[in-house]
C-alpha cells in the first residue's frame, strides 16, 4: 500500500509541473492538461551535438553543392523514416487510443508535429528514440493542400501567360540605382560574369505585385500546370511557382492596393530590365521562388526539394517568447544550410532609428552588402542617393584565428594579417569598440571611416598572437580593449 502510495505521488509530481527526464518544455507544464501542439524531436539528428555542423561542413566543403544537397537531403529522409519505423508500433498504439491527433511527420528536422495531453506527453519522453518534445508555438491546423478561388486562379494565370511570353527589349540602355553600383554589383556582372544565371532564390516574404519585371523573373515548376490538380504529385495543388503555406494553396501574389515587401525585396534580388530600361536586381538572372509562411519548417523542406540555394526571410519574432523553439530552428537552419542553402534575413528593423542606421562607406564597399535591402528600397523609389543618416559605425568580427578549428568559423593568422593590411590601405580610422559605442548612444560625431575590430570569447590565439599585429599595424594598444 505504502508502494502504491508513492506510486501516485511521483505521477501527480510529474504531471504538476516537473519536467520529464529532462525532455518535456517546462512550458508545456502551465498550459494544463488540454490537446496541446508539440513538436517531437527524434534522437537520431543529422547534427545532434555541439561541433557537428562545423565539423560535417568541414567534411563537405570539398564536394560540389549539388553533391552535398542530394546526399544531405537523403540523409536528412533516411534517418526520419529509421527513426519514425521504430516508433510505428508506439505511435500506432497511442494513434488507435485516440491520444494523438494531426500527426505530420517532417525530415529538416527528424521528428513529428500532432496534438496531445501531458500524460501521452510524459510517455513519448520515455522512448530512447525521443530526445525533446517542444511547445510548438507555430503549430497550424491543417497542412490538406485546397484548391484556389476563381478570382485567384485567373490572377495566376495572367502571370502564368506573362511568364511565357518572350521579354521584349528595352527601350534604351539598362539604368541601375545607385545602391547596385555602389555595391558594385554592375563590375561582377562584367568581370566575373555572376549574374545568378542557374540560381534560385526563395523569399520567404508576402508575395508579389504582377509586374512584368518580377514575373520574368519567377522559377516555373515544369511538372505542374494551372488547373486545380497536384501534377507532380507532392501533395500541393497548383505549386506553379511556390506556395503559401498560411493558406495552403498555391496563391503566391500579394493584394496589395500600395505598397509590397514581398515585391521590394524581391526587386532587390532578381528585378529584370524594365521596358524602359530599368534594372533594380542584384542577381538578375537568377530565378526567385516564392513562399509564404515564415517559422514553417514545410518551407524549409519544400525550398531545399525545390533546388533554391538562397533563402531570403523576411520575418521575424517581435515581442514573442520563442522560448526553446530557439533550438529546434537553429537545428533546421543547420541541416538547411548543409543541404548547400544559403540563408539570409534581416536585423535591426526595431532598433533606434533603425530605418536611418546605415550611411554610404565608399572607403569599405564590403560593409554595404549586409545593408542591401534597406539601401535598395530608397532606390525603388526612384532617389538618385541615400537621405542624410546619423554616425554609424562599421564593425568587423572575428572568431577563431587559427590553422586548426573549424573553417566555418576561422580564418588563419595569415589571412587575418592580409585583412589588417586591407583595413589599413583603406584610410580607415580603428577605434576601441567601447569607444565608438559610447560615441553613437551619446549622438556624437564619428570620422567618416570608422571602423572598430571585435572577437568572440576572447580566445587565447587572441591573447597569444593577435594583438601584437594589431599593435604592429596601428601603433596603439588602446584599441585591443575593444577586442576583449
Amino acid at each position: 500500500m505504502k508502494f502504491l502510495r508513492l506510486t501516485v505521488l511521483i505521477v501527480g509530481t510529474s504531471l504538476s509541473g516537473q519536467n520529464y527526464l529532462g525532455k518535456v518544455d517546462p512550458i508545456l507544464y502551465e498550459k494544463g492538461n488540454d490537446w496541446l501542439p508539440i513538436f517531437v524531436r527524434m534522437e537520431d539528428q543529422l547534427v545532434l551535438k555541439a561541433g557537428d555542423y562545423e565539423r560535417i561542413s568541414e567534411f563537405r566543403s570539398q564536394k560540389p553543392r549539388s553533391q552535398n544537397r542530394e546526399e544531405v537531403l537523403s540523409l536528412l529522409r533516411k534517418k526520419a523514416q529509421d527513426s519514425f519505423a521504430k516508433l510505428r508500433d508506439k505511435i500506432d498504439e497511442m494513434n488507435g487510443k485516440g491520444q494523438l491527433r494531426g500527426l505530420r511527420k517532417f525530415w529538416i528536422v527528424n521528428g513529428f508535429a500532432c496534438r496531445a495531453r501531458l500524460p501521452t506527453i510524459e510517455s513519448l519522453a520515455r522512448e530512447k528514440e525521443i530526445s525533446y518534445v517542444y511547445f510548438d508555438r507555430f503549430a497550424f491546423d491543417s497542412d490538406t493542400s485546397l484548391p484556389m478561388s476563381g478570382r485567384k486562379i485567373n490572377r495566376l494565370g495572367k502571370v502564368l501567360r506573362l511568364w511565357n511570353e518572350p521579354a521584349p527589349l528595352p527601350d534604351k540602355r539598362e539604368d541601375i540605382p545607385w545602391n547596385v553600383s555602389e555595391i558594385g554589383a554592375d563590375r561582377a556582372w562584367k568581370d566575373e560574369n555572376a549574374t545568378g544565371l542557374g540560381v534560385t532564390v526563395a523569399v520567404i516574404d508576402s508575395g508579389i505585385l504582377p509586374t512584368p519585371s518580377l514575373v520574368r523573373a519567377l522559377a516555373k515548376n515544369p511538372e505542374e500546370e494551372l488547373n486545380g490538380k497536384d501534377d507532380d504529385g507532392n501533395g500541393l495543388i497548383d505549386d506553379l511557382f511556390g506556395y503559401d503555406f498560411r493558406s495552403n494553396t498555391g496563391y503566391v501574389l500579394d493584394d496589395s492596393k500600395t505598397t509590397s515587401h514581398g515585391s521590394s525585396c524581391s526587386g532587390i534580388i532578381a528585378g529584370r530590365v524594365s521596358s524602359s530600361g530599368w534594372q533594380t536586381g542584384i542577381a538578375p538572372e537568377c530565378r526567385l521562388l516564392l513562399l509564404k509562411g515564415g517559422f514553417d519548417l514545410r518551407c524549409l523542406e519544400y525550398l531545399l526539394l525545390q533546388g533554391a540555394e538562397v533563402v531570403s526571410m523576411s520575418y521575424m519574432a517581435v515581442g514573442r517568447d520563442l522560448g526553446q523553439t530557439r533550438g529546434l530552428f537553429r537545428n533546421a537552419f543547420e541541416h538547411l544550410s548543409l543541404g548547400g542553402v544559403l540563408a539570409v534575413g534581416g536585423a535591426g528593423n526595431y532598433g533606434p532609428q533603425s530605418r536611418r542606421a546605415l550611411r554610404r562607406c565608399r572607403w569599405l564597399r564590403g560593409a554595404l552588402l549586409g545593408s542591401l535591402t534597406l539601401l535598395g528600397s530608397s532606390a525603388l523609389r526612384g532617389e538618385e542617393s541615400p537621405p542624410p543618416l546619423p554616425p554609424s559605425l562599421v564593425v568587423l568580427q572575428y572568431h577563431f584565428v587559427a590553422t586548426e578549428t573549424p573553417a566555418s568559423t576561422s580564418v588563419t593568422p595569415a589571412q587575418f594579417a592580409a585583412h589588417l593590411e586591407a583595413v589599413e590601405a583603406s584610410g580607415a580610422t580603428v577605434l576601441p569598440l567601447a569607444e565608438a559605442l559610447a560615441a553613437l548612444q551619446a549622438g556624437r560625431t564619428l570620422p567618416e571611416t570608422a571602423l572598430a575590430i571585435t572577437f568572440d570569447d576572447g580566445l587565447e590565439d587572441f591573447a597569444s598572437s593577435l594583438a601584437q599585429l594589431l599593435y604592429e599595424l596601428f601603433q596603439f594598444s588602446e584599441a585591443l580593449l575593444g577586442c576583449l
